[in-house]
């Protein structure tokens, strides 16, 4: 008895370094390492901070693919009790790392099924998940992922003994509830329900078992308890049902439809899968060390032996569930594109680690009959090997490699250094650096949003800060503004009412931050007035042989007509005095790239100081038959003594080419008959459709939608058009999100009286069979993913904001 008993403490004891080495592995630096935050980590930090704040929670979070709900709640809890700081959150996912390491351990030590083999094997799979890089990585990571390894363990685990022990049906519900949860964390637990299914049912064709009533109602309350817990989000499926579908069509690889190259194709991705685990990992920098498989050579050698003592016991329940949940887990990786991905096997953990305990300890058996601590050994062995090798490759090389450092640091660092400089002045960036979610979550914390009963007075020096290589303000602007005692404002600032003046000059003596990663450009804005800018001024930034700046375009009209002279006013800037004489030759591009009518050319002043501005007018005659759409004016700058372009560069030198684009116009001219239709969006009123062209289709050729769009008022966002081609049954079977135009148009920038003829190809993935199909449409907002406001001709609000067009979309052969 004292030999038992001191035995077990030793199990303990070892248990508890175990932990305490994945608690070190995946704690250690959390705050630095990863070096800043990535963009799935500002969108998920971004929506925990928005059920905290606002209540707004979502049973499916569908922007950014799409996202199960569990961790968004956990993140939430985790900001209310510690604080906004972004590495808190993953402490969060670093202690749902550690927990899964006794959970394991447990499943572990059921599924075992030689008495004397349970406990080591149970430890020495509890020492390679805490060690294991695979597992570590992404502890570390603000991600859904990482939950479902002990919500799948915890499952499988109280399923086994229940089934082991012969239980009523009734003790199956706690392993339907995790089940049912599993289903709330990440897109591979979808397959899990089956490692449940599979194994059952080979045990209850088997003759010789005793326990099949109760085997079989353990069953069908498993899957009936988890079906109940994951009812909520499944209604939510069946309503939408691309939310479901989405991820998956973006990454399978593995199609139907053509058998030769997809039998190709999986026998490459099961040879990619299996050496994952070996010799070739994940090139993903942002998930792994580039190619660094999963297992270090020790662990995968006990992995390798357990999957053949596994195999050698096939017939056995046990081998039976570890087999069957290992491959199914794969799957997701295995049937999808760029093998290996080692997060869409994540759910592949449990057993594997189990199978690679299992392996280790029959090797050690084989190597020493010793019973008195034999168990420590190998557990030691484990944690010293792959935890060294884990940290010295995740906390040396992979921190080291240089795609980390700017991936994970640019926007948080950039995000930082904005917060710095508010502190004695406002600081303004451009609209679409703040549209960034790790920028959004780092400011939404220490600043509220602007409202218009607010005023800004003009008491604080400005500083503007800007990407490497633009000249000029571009679109919307963000401003910060702080008070004394540390709080402020945000205010998105549109260009309809921009409250700056245009002109910048670069600052003297300024810090310059993240050189190497592009963001580096300070300029002080010379007035700080509340005078608007011209509303049609378009911002360039394009330099010449860093000699002479091309800083925008502006226009006498906002829109233009066939047979209409276009007149055009460009604005430079010269940077050097040694720049040469110059001409600038201006031409207008069509939509379909071609060049319209002949340049316009007109010199640069002779006389000219450095950091000084010039324009020149160019005046462009449009054709009778000029299409509906975005123009360009493409720009060239000629020495006019030499005879040769200047180039076109960055400010690091990097060539562009000869021209740089300093802005666009619009032609307005009805290109298509269009039926009418008359449906406005927003409120108060901004965009009308007032027609639309829908023709005829064949099988297999793209699908051309037009759209004709009126400006009614000012509107803040950018909105998107989104059309969803349905079949009869109302499954959507081709779709196609865009900005006006192809995105030349945002709707941003659309003044009153605009009209814009969209057309839209849409083409589905597999060639469509003749029939009768419905289009959907509507507009949403690209930063939230929010559908606008739809109302119909009666003024009233039409349901999910989306509309068919009247009539249906033939295909014909």
């Amino acid at each position: 008895m004292k030999h038992e008993s001191d035995a077990q403490r030793n199990y303990i004891g070892l248990l508890i370094g175990i932990l305490l080495v994945a608690f070190f592995l995946r704690v250690h630096t959390l705050d630095t390492t990863p070096p800043g935050m990535h963009y799935d980590e500002g969108f998920n930090s971004l929506d925990a901070l928005d059920l905290l704040r606002n209540g707004n929670f979502q049973v499916f979070y569908a922007k950014n693919n799409g996202r199960e709900p569990l961790h968004i709640l956990v993140n939430a809890l985790f900001i209310a009790l510690t604080g906004t700081a972004p590495w808190v959150l993953r402490y969060a996912t670093a202690l749902v790392g550690v927990l899964a390491v006794p959970i394991v351990y447990r499943t572990a030590h059921a599924v075992v099924p030689r008495r004397a083999w349970r406990t080591p094997v149970a430890l020495l799979a509890a020492a390679v998940l805490a060690t294991t890089i695979w597992h570590v990585e992404f502890s570390r990571f603000i991600l859904r992922a990482v939950y479902l390894v002990p919500l799948s363990a915890l499952a499988v685990w109280r399923f086994w003994v229940h089934w082991q022990r012969g239980s009523p049906p009734r003790r199956f519900v706690w392993s339907g509830l995790f089940l049912g949860l599993s289903l709330y964390t990440y897109i591979p637990a979808r397959l899990l329900p089956v490692v449940f299914v599979i194994p059952a049912a080979l045990a209850l064709l088997q003759r010789d078992t005793g326990r099949r009533k109760a085997l079989a109602g353990g069953l069908i309350v498993t899957l009936a308890t988890a079906f109940l817990v994951f009812l909520p989000l499944g209604i939510y499926f069946v309503n939408n049902p691309e939310a479901f579908a989405e991820r998956m069509s973006q990454t399978v690889a593995i199609e139907a439809t053509d058998v030769g190259s997809s039998a190709e194709s999986l026998t490459t991705n099961i040879i990619g899968t299996a050496r994952m685990f070996f010799d070739a990992g994940d090139r993903d920098f942002w998930h792994n060390l580039p190619g660094r498989p999963v297992f270090d050579p020790l662990v995968a050698i006990g992995f390798a032996v357990g999957v053949m003592v596994a195999l050698w016991n096939w017939r056995k329940a046990w081998a039976q569930l570890l087999l069957v949940w290992l491959t199914v887990m794969l799957l997701p990786m295995t049937l999808s594109d760029d093998v290996p991905k080692s997060i869409r096997a994540i759910g592949a953990v449990p057993p594997a680690l189990i199978l690679a305990g299992t392996g280790l300890w029959w090797i050690w058996h084989r190597l020493t009959r010793r019973r008195q601590l034999a168990v420590a050994w190998p557990v030691l062995l484990v944690l010293f090997v792959s935890g060294s090798l884990t940290a010295r490759d995740y906390f040396q090389r992979w921190a080291a490699v240089a795609e980390v450092r700017e991936g994970y640091g640019i926007e948080y660092n950039f995000g930082r250094n904005m917060i710095a400089l508010s502190a004695d002045r406002d600081v303004v960036v451009p609209g679409e650096i703040f549209a960034h979610p790790t920028i959004q979550y780092l400011l939404t914390t220490r600043f509220e949003p602007f409202t218009e009963d607010q005023t800004l007075a003009p008491t604080r020096p400005t500083t503007f800060l800007y990407p490497d290589g633009v000249c000029r303000l571009n679109r919307s602007m963000v401003l910060l503004h702080a008070d004394v005692d540390g709080s402020g404002v945000i205010r998105i600032i549109h260009p309809q009412d921009v409250p700056f003046t245009l002109w910048l000059r670069a600052a003297d003596g300024e810090a310059r931050f993240l050189d190497a990663q592009g963001y580096n450009r300070v300029y002080e804005i010379d007035e700080r007035t509340d005078a608007a800018v011209d509303d049609n001024a378009q911002a360039t930034g394009a330099t010449f042989d860093k000699q002479i700046c091309l800083t925008g375009m502006t226009t006498d009209e906002r829109g233009f007509r066939p047979n209409e002279t276009a007149a055009v006013t460009l604005h430079w800037e010269k940077l050097d005095p040694d720049a040469p004489p110059v001409v600038a030759v201006a031409h207008l591009i069509a939509p379909d790239g071609s060049v319209a009518g002949d340049p316009a050319t007109q010199p640069l002043p002779d006389e000219w100081e450095p950091g000084t501005t010039a324009t020149t007018q160019h005046e462009f005659t449009l054709p009778p038959d000029a299409p509906s759409g975005i123009y360009h004016i493409d720009v060239e700058v000629v020495d006019s003594a030499e005879k040769r372009n200047l180039e076109h560069v960055s400010d690091q030198g990097v060539p562009f080419g000869p021209t740089a684009r300093s802005g666009n116009i619009a032609v307005f001219a009805p290109a298509v008959a269009l039926q009418p239709l008359a449906l406005t969006w927003d409120a108060p009123t901004s965009i009308a459709l007032t027609g639309y062209q829908l023709p005829s289709g064949r099988t297999g050729e793209p699908i051309v939608i037009t759209l004709a769009w009126e400006s009614m008022a000012p509107i803040a966002q950018d909105a998107t058009v989104f059309i969803h081609i349905e079949n009869a049954d109302g499954n959507s079977v081709a779709q196609r999100d865009a900005q006006p135009l192809d995105g030349h148009a945002p709707t941003s920038q659309w003044h009153p009286g605009d009209v814009w003829f969209d057309t839209h190809s849409i083409s589905a993935e597999t060639p469509l069979p003749p029939g009768t199909y419905r289009v959907a449409f509507g507009l949403y907002d690209w930063m939230t993913g929010d559908r606008l406001p739809l109302f119909d001709a009666d003024g009233q609000r039409v349901q999910d904001d989306h509309v068919y067009i009247p009539e249906p979309l033939i295909i014909r052969e």
